[in-house]
C-alpha cells in the first residue's frame, strides 16, 4: 500500500515487476546537460524542455513520483485546473511515444500518481549523492567524475517557470559537488592534488576556502613561490570584486609558507587545517531505529537542503514550487515537509558617505549573508536578489510578498570621530515588526577585524538556537494543535521543551516529540541530531551510559548521513564519537563541523566540552571565551560545557562564576563534580565536601571516582585531572560491581576491589 507525501510523491510498496521484459535499466542524467538513455545505451530524444523538467521532478521527488494534482499544478500553474490536467495528460502521451514502447518499464505507475520505476531508472544525482556520502577516496572521485555541469544546465530559469525550484536544485548538488572536492584533495597528491584544487577553485572562484587548498596543494608539492603567486592572486581578486582583505586562516598559511620555506624532496606538508576523517563503512552501516512507528530514513532520498559553506554561493530561495504553487491541486490533506523560514538581508546603508566606507557597507552585507548561510535553519537569500534594493528605501511587506520570505534584516553603518557604529533590525516580513534590534559601537581600529566581529554578533543573535528567529517560530508553532503542525514545527517545540529545564522527564518528553517529528519526515535529518542531543545529557544522570552512547552514535551518523553539510550535525557525531573512546574520529568530526561554521555559539560550546580530550584544553577555553564574547547573555544549556572547558585549564573561579548562573536542581553529576573540585582547587575544602555530598545524595551510585573519572569515556589525562580534583573533594573512590555492572570492561583503581 503506497501513501501520499508532502508534495504528491508516493512512497511504499515496490510496484510490480513491468509486462513488457526489458534487458538493462535506463540511465536518466540530471547533472548537466539533460542526457536519457535507454536499455540499449543508446540516447532516447526527449524534445520537449517541459517534459524534460517534468522527469526531472519525478527523479528528485521522494519516492521518484508525484500525484498527478502535483504535477499539473507545478509545471501548470499559471492555467486552471483542469487546463493544467489537460496539459499534463498530453505532455504524458508525448513522453509516452518518445520512449518507443518501453513506458511500461520506465515508469512504475501512470494513474493517479505518476512515478519512475525504482529498479529500471538509474539515476547520475542517486549515484552522486550516494558516493558523497560514503567519502573515500575513491568515493569522491567517482561522484566528481559524474560531474557534466550544474543540474538541467541545457535549461534556464525563465524557460522553466519554476525558477526558484530549478535554483534549489542547482545550489543542493553544487553544494555537493563542491564538498566532494573539499573532501578529496587532502587525500591526493602531487600533481593530482593541485589539479583538483585548481577545478575547485574555478567551480567557485570566490569562495576564500578553495584558493587556501589551492595553496596548500602547492606549498606540497614543494611549489612554495607558486603558492605565494596565488596568494597575491587570491588578495587582488578579493580587494578588487569584493573589497575585502585574505581571511586570517588564508594569511597564516602564507606566513607558514614563507617562514618554512621550500620542500626540498617535495614531500607533502601537512594541511594547515585538518581535514574530516571518512567514516568507516562497517560504522556508517549502523542506524538508528526510533520505534515502530518511526520508519527508518532511506539513505538514498535527496537529503534536505543543508547549511550553505561557500564564501558567496548562490542561496536557496523559497520552499518547493512543487508544494507551495500547487497546494489547491491535492486531493487530500497531506503532511507538510520540512519547511524552513526565509530571511532577506537587505544592503547595510553608509551614513558616512564616501566611497571606501560604502565598499565597507557592502562588505557587511556579504559577511552576514555568509554567516547567516551557515545555519540550517533557514534559507537564506542571494546577495544578487537583495541588491535589487540597495540605496532606496524598502516596502517590507511587498518585499516579503515578492521574494516570499518571512524575514528581513536590515542595517546601517557609520564612521567619525574615531568610532564605528552599525545598527541592525530584523523586520517581519508580513506584519512590519521589528523582532529584534541592536546597535554596535567599536573603536575604528582595525576596520575589517569589526567588521567580521559585528556580522558574528548578527548571526548569532538572529540565528543560533536561542535566537530571534527561533522564538520567533517556536511562539507560531505554540497556537497551533499537534495534528496541525508538522516535522519542523514538532522539532522547535521538542527543542525547546528539552532546554527549559534540563530535567530528565524533559529530555525524554522532547524525545518523543522528535520521534514525530521523523516519522513525519524521516529524511529530516536535524530531528535525528536532537534526539542524539538527548542522550548527551542522559549520559550524565542514568546508568546505562554504554547504550545511550552507542544510541548517540546511530542516530548522528543519520544526521550525517542525510545531511553532510550540516555542521550541528558533525558535531554531534564527533562528541558521540569522543565519548565512546574514538578520540581521532571524534576530533576530525568536530574540524569538519568547524570548518563548515567556525563562529556558531551553539558548536564552539559543543566542541569546548570535548576538547581537552584531544590534548587541546586551552583551545577548549578559548572556545568558551569566543562563545561569551558572542553570546554574554548565554543560555542555561550551554553552561556544563564551558565550566567544563574552564575547569580544565585550571580557571577555577571563571567555571564557579558561568555555575553561579544554573540553580543547584538543575546540575548534573558533570555540574557538581567541577563546582566541588573547583572550590577543592581553591582550598575552600568545607565548601568542596558539602557539594560533593550534595551531588552524591542525588546521583546516588553515579559520582565515585572509579564510574565518573575512569568509566565515562574521557581520555586518559582528562580522566587524571578529574580524578585528582574528585579526591580532594572527599568523593568516594569505589563503585560497587552493580554500579559499574552496564559498563564493558570497567577500569578499576588499584584501592578498589574487583
Amino acid at each position: 500500500m503506497s501513501s501520499k507525501s508532502p508534495n504528491g510523491a508516493t512512497t511504499g510498496a515496490s510496484p510490480a515487476p513491468p509486462s513488457t521484459a526489458v534487458s538493462g535499466v535506463f540511465h536518466l542524467s540530471l547533472l548537466g546537460p539533460f542526457l536519457l538513455a535507454g536499455p540499449d545505451g543508446q540516447a532516447l530524444e526527449i524534445a520537449s524542455k517541459k517534459n524534460r523538467l517534468l522527469l526531472a521532478m519525478l527523479a528528485t521527488a521522494p519516492g521518484r513520483g508525484m500525484s498527478r494534482d502535483a504535477l499539473a499544478g507545478a509545471l501548470w500553474a499559471e492555467h486552471s485546473e483542469e487546463q493544467a490536467k489537460n496539459s499534463l495528460r498530453q505532455a504524458l502521451a508525448v513522453l509516452r511515444r518518445d520512449l518507443t514502447g518501453l513506458d511500461a518499464a520506465f515508469f512504475a505507475s501512470l494513474e493517479a500518481t505518476v512515478a519512475l520505476h525504482p529498479d529500471l531508472v538509474a539515476l547520475d544525482t542517486d549515484s552522486f549523492l550516494r558516493d558523497v556520502r560514503l567519502s573515500t577516496r575513491e568515493s569522491l572521485q567517482r561522484a566528481i567524475d559524474q560531474w557534466r555541469g550544474p543540474f538541467l544546465a541545457d535549461l534556464t530559469a525563465s524557460e522553466t517557470g519554476l525558477d526558484h525550484w530549478l535554483m534549489e536544485q542547482r545550489e543542493h548538488y553544487n553544494r555537493h559537488y563542491i564538498a566532494a572536492m573539499d573532501r578529496l584533495i587532502p587525500l591526493l597528491d602531487g600533481p593530482a592534488r593541485t589539479d583538483m584544487a585548481r577545478r575547485l577553485v574555478q567551480a567557485d572562484n570566490l569562495r576564500e576556502a578553495s584558493h587556501r587548498l589551492l595553496m596548500e596543494a602547492y606549498y606540497a608539492a614543494g611549489e612554495r613561490s607558486q603558492a605565494l603567486r596565488h596568494y597575491d592572486k587570491v588578495r587582488t581578486l578579493l580587494r578588487e570584486e569584493l573589497g575585502v582583505d585574505p581571511s586570517p586562516e588564508i594569511e597564516e598559511l602564507r606566513r607558514k609558507i614563507v617562514a618554512n620555506g621550500h620542500h626540498g624532496n617535495g614531500a607533502p606538508a601537512a594541511p594547515v587545517a585538518t581535514a574530516s576523517v571518512p567514516v568507516s563503512a562497517s560504522a556508517a552501516a549502523a542506524q538508528p531505529q526510533p520505534s515502530p512507528s518511526a520508519p527508518q530514513a532511506n539513505p538514498a532520498a535527496s537529503a534536505p537542503a543543508s547549511r550553505r559553506t561557500t564564501l558567496y554561493a548562490i542561496a536557496a530561495v523559497v520552499v518547493l514550487v512543487v508544494t507551495a504553487g500547487a497546494g489547491w491541486f491535492f486531493t487530500q490533506p497531506a503532511p507538510e515537509p520540512v519547511t524552513k523560514p526565509s530571511v532577506a538581508i537587505l544592503p547595510f546603508q553608509s551614513l558616512s558617505g564616501g566611497a571606501e566606507d560604502a565598499r565597507i557597507a557592502e562588505a557587511l552585507t556579504v559577511d552576514t549573508i555568509t554567516d547567516l548561510s551557515r545555519y540550517w535553519d533557514f534559507r537564506v537569500m542571494a546577495k544578487d536578489t537583495t541588491d535589487a534594493y540597495k540605496g532606496s528605501p524598502a516596502d517590507i511587506r511587498k518585499l516579503g510578498t515578492d521574494l516570499k520570505v518571512g524575514y528581513a534584516l536590515k542595517g546601517t553603518f557609520q564612521r567619525e570621530n574615531g568610532h564605528v557604529r552599525v545598527t541592525a533590525q530584523l523586520v517581519d516580513t508580513a506584519s512590519s515588526a521589528i523582532l529584534w534590534s541592536d546597535r554596535y559601537d567599536r573603536p575604528a581600529g582595525e576596520i575589517f577585524a569589526i567588521q567580521s566581529d559585528v556580522s558574528d554578533h548578527i548571526a548569532n543573535s538572529v540565528g543560533s538556537r536561542e535566537g530571534t528567529l527561533h522564538e520567533n517560530m517556536v511562539a507560531s508553532a505554540k497556537r497551533k494543535r499537534p495534528s496541525d503542525l508538522d516535522a519542523y514545527e514538532t522539532y522547535l517545540l521538542a527543542q525547546e521543551t528539552m532546554h527549559s529545564d534540563l530535567s530528565p522527564e524533559h529530555m525524554r518528553e522532547g524525545q518523543k516529540l522528535l520521534l514525530q517529528a521523523i516519522e513525519r519526515d524521516p529524511t529530516f535529518a536535524r530531528a535525528y541530531v536532537k534526539y542524539a542531543h538527548g542522550n548527551a545529557w542522559r549520559v550524565t544522570y542514568e546508568p546505562n551510559a554504554p547504550a545511550l552512547i552507542q544510541e548517540m552514535i546511530k542516530y548522528t551518523r543519520k544526521g550525517v548521513e542525510l545531511d553532510p553539510m550540516d555542521a550541528d550535525a558533525h558535531g554531534s557525531l564527533g562528541y558521540a564519537l569522543t565519548l565512546s573512546g574514538d578520540l581521532a574520529q571524534g576530533e576530525a568530526q568536530f574540524d569538519e563541523a568547524l570548518r563548515l561554521n567556525p563562529n556558531a555559539f551553539d558548536l564552539l560550546v559543543t566542541y569546548s566540552c570535548m576538547a581537552h580530550n584531544y590534548g587541546k584544553a586551552e583551545r577548549g577555553a578559548e572556545s568558551t571565551d569566543r562563545a561569551l564574547a558572542l553570546n554574554p547573555g548565554y543560555p542555561n544549556w550551554s553552561i556544563p560545557c564551558m565550566r567544563l572547558a574552564l575547569f580544565m585549564v585550571g580557571r577555577y573561579e571563571d567555571a564557579l562564576r558561568i555555575q553561579s548562573r544554573q540553580p543547584e536542581n538543575e546540575m548534573n553529576t558533570d555540574g557538581f563534580v567541577v563546582m566541588a573540585g573547583s572550590l577543592a582547587a581553591l582550598g575552600k575544602s568545607e565548601e568542596a565536601k558539602a557539594v560533593a555530598q550534595r551531588g552524591i545524595a542525588k546521583y546516588p551510585g553515579l559520582l565515585s571516582i572509579e564510574r565518573f573519572a575512569f568509566n565515562r569515556g574521557w581520555s586518559p589525562a582528562t580522566a587524571k585531572v578529574i580524578a585528582d580534583h574528585m579526591r580532594k573533594a572527599s568523593f568516594p573512590a569505589c563503585a560497587t560491581t552493580q554500579e559499574l555492572a552496564d559498563t564493558p570492561n570497567p577500569v578499576r583503581l588499584p584501592e578498589c576491589p574487583g
